[in-house]
């Protein structure tokens, strides 16, 4: 008997275009399972069961056959104890728990594109299970219409886009399960041909005969040549087939008589083209047919120039929500993709979108943004160009603390530049398919969160994790969610992000400052390490592990983590500024007088630089330098407790106890009641109001 790794082979279940399927005993855990060979070894072959095992281990739902193991040339899977659909009178209610589970995936950004009734498999029980998660790039079984090339799909079920060599959306799925449901419901597929040119341009051109009732309305709603008339994602299909089983109306109308006549002159056309390609595929071979249908060779050769930079992403994406994955050697593809990309010339728009699009994937801001500039003025209407433009703004803003009053007026400046910026790319309209659904929900919120509205920003969050559930990219709403929180409501919902997406540095940073606000600094520094570890460039992460480093009385681990920010990023006045105040902590006082007065330079209004810099003074014996910096403070911001308590420090050294007093009552008075430093001026207060006696 034959053995694949713990499993041994029982009975052969099927054989496909590139490998076997068997009926195996895990002999580790006494379970059977289906296990899936891959026999030939085209490395095209190789990358498609790699990028199946990918997809279909990140898919956890009921409806889906779940992933147990995947070894070398091999998966092991949930064994489904049934067989394939077949029509029947629950066979509407399966398609159903099929949409359910496709709708689920394309919450995912995963489009099955190979959806038929093999793909359906129904337990003895009743319950439905969608298989072949990642095979539809390259299907070659010759006796079910499957080719390989620039059709991705079995054409039976072949969407008109996917017909035509463009790339499958939720959508096409939706048309996949339509002529499922057409078939299962009919007793026939809705388009039959003599050979796959037929059935292609029937596909292309013609409308099947029509189905009675609300279900067959909402075939027909699938079944529309335009994506955009039909069901958005499968999950919007399931809900209506939902209400088509209980008896209710459903979302898709009945054709109506100016339908009809529409779709008799486009049959009327389709015949007519069909007719004279069917009259060239007898002078030529299928390959030079295909283009044909759609497009001229130069535009596919066009498409195809961005396909290896499109694989690499697709591919590289599933491990940034892998904890623990080794995601450096995906992304290293992905920049050879883009470097390949680069050396491309002339460039178009697309070219220039896509290069923007990859190096935000590679979390390369600078790089992102110059090629998306390039591309807005060759596609002003182009939804993906505004998204992450807007989308590199908003980053930077959010590694901006933007609720820290130390932040430095040149800081401030920038971050409303930033958030102007970033409402200005989401007003402009995104036209239907620039980006996937899910992101244009992100973008909403992040509209929100750039208009200062929080309570709409927390509403789209929570509405969004409603619809979407675990999909890939759901962790943004619980980043932004977390951003305007604070404390233990900031800790778990960028924990949550965390959870759902490891590889993601900016929810990392978030959750270090929940921490730090429930002065867990210990747990605050190992977040930013985490988000250091992912993003080494992180400027804003290596100075707020700096500041938790000072709490932690780390003096010399926080000094060397302000140089990295400032070696980062040179005008951070506000590290520059921390920095010399640790350097007094370690009795650096030259040295932090250096810091603060670089800052000054670079930022003459930064009120904490003039402070820190007088105590600075004062620690000197400098006490006229130190008042002159206090005194400047305060004409800028008078409301400061912190600056009439030193600059009384000052004086109540000097000598000056009615100028001390002054200084303490005015401190106290301008303080909040738990104002942390006001035990230690109340006590300084009684002893200079001594002094005066």
């Amino acid at each position: 008997m034959k053995t694949v790794g713990n499993h041994r082979l029982e009975s052969l279940l099927g054989r496909g275009g590139m490998g076997e399927v068997w009926k195996a005993r895990d002999e580790k855990l006494g379970r059977w399972v289906a296990l899936k060979r891959l026999t030939l070894q085209d490395p095209e072959d190789a990358r498609r069961f790699q990028r199946e095992a990918q997809t279909a281990a990140s898919l956890d739902h009921p409806g889906i056959a779940a992933i147990y193991e995947v070894g070398d040339g091999w998966i092991a899977m949930q064994l489904i104890d049934g067989g394939t659909l077949k029509p029947g009178p629950d066979a509407v209610r399966q398609v159903r728990d099929a949409a359910v589970a496709v709708g689920f995936a394309h919450g995912k950004g995963i489009v099955h594109r190979d959806l038929k009734p093999a793909n359906i498999m129904v337990e003895r029980d009743g319950r439905v299970f969608v298989m072949d998660f990642g095979l539809a790039r390259s299907v070659r079984a010759a006796s079910s219409l499957t080719v390989s090339g620039a059709l991705l799909g079995t054409p039976a079920y072949m969407s008109p886009e996917q017909a035509r060599g463009e790339r499958a959306t939720p959508a096409s799925d939706v048309w996949s399960l339509g002529a499922t449901l057409y078939e299962i419901t009919a007793g026939r597929l809705p388009f039959v041909g003599a050979d796959l040119v037929d059935v292609l341009m029937k596909i292309v051109s013609d409308d099947p005969a029509p189905l009675p009732g609300n279900l067959g309305a909402l075939v027909r709603k699938c079944l529309e040549k335009d994506p955009a008339r039909r069901y958005p994602h499968a999950g919007a299909l399931a809900a209506d087939l939902d209400r088509c089983l209980r008896g209710d109306p459903v979302a898709a109308r009945p054709a109506g008589a100016l339908d009809h006549l529409k779709r008799r002159v486009a049959r009327h056309r389709g015949v007519v083209l069909a007719s004279v390609l069917a009259a060239a595929a007898v002078a030529a071979s299928l390959a030079a047919i295909l283009p044909r249908l759609h497009r001229s060779e130069t535009e596919i050769e066009r498409r195809d120039r961005f396909k290896p930079l499109r694989d690499a992403i697709a591919d590289a994406r599933p491990y940034f929500y892998m904890r623990g994955a080794a995601v450096e050697g995906k992304l290293a593809t992905v920049r050879s993709a883009l470097q390949e990309l680069e050396r491309l010339e002339p460039k178009d728009a697309e070219a220039w979108t896509m290069l923007g699009m990859g190096w935000y994937f590679l979390d390369r801001p600078h790089e992102a943004e110059q090629a998306l500039r390039h591309a807005e003025p060759l596609a002003p209407d182009d939804g993906r160009v505004a998204y992450y433009l807007a989308r590199i703004c908003i980053d930077r803003v959010v590694a901006i603390r933007v609720d820290d009053p130390l932040l430095p007026p040149t800081e401030r400046q920038t971050m409303r530049s930033l958030l102007d910026a970033a409402v200005s790319h989401l007003q402009r309209p995104m036209k239907q398919g620039a980006v996937e659904p899910i992101d244009h929900d992100i973008a909403a919120a992040y509209r929100a969160f750039t208009r200062g509205d929080n309570p709409a920003k927390d509403a789209i969050c929570r509405a969004g994790l409603a619809r979407y559930g675990d999909a890939l990219g759901t962790e943004e709403f619980w980043l932004l969610l977390s951003v305007g929180q604070t404390g233990q409501a900031r800790v778990d919902s960028a924990l949550r992000a965390v959870e759902r997406r490891p590889h993601f540095p900016i929810a990392w940073f978030s959750l270090g400052i929940g921490r730090n606000e429930l002065r867990d600094y210990e747990g605050a520094r190992e977040a930013y390490t985490e988000a250091i570890r992912l993003k080494p460039d992180f400027g804003s992460a290596w100075a707020n592990r700096a500041s938790d480093c000072t709490y932690l009385g780390r003096f010399d681990d926080a000094i060397a983590d302000y140089t990295e920010a400032i070696r980062l990023n040179p005008l951070d006045v506000q590290s520059r500024t921390n920095r010399g105040v640790v350097r007094m902590y370690n009795k650096q006082i030259d040295e932090a007088i250096e810091d603060h007065t670089e800052a000054l330079r670079r930022c003459p209004e930064y009120v904490y630089a003039l402070l820190n810099r007088g105590n600075a003074y004062h620690l000197k014996g400098r006490g006229p330098l130190a008042l002159q910096d206090y005194d400047a403070a305060l004409a800028l911001d008078p409301n400061l407790p912190e600056l009439y308590a030193s600059r009384g420090q000052t004086k109540h050294w000097t000598g000056d106890f009615t100028g001390a007093v002054a200084d303490y009552e005015e401190a106290l008075r301008r303080a909040p009641a738990d104002w942390r430093n006001r035990p230690k001026v109340e006590s300084v207060l009684a002893r200079a109001r001594r002094r005066l006696k």
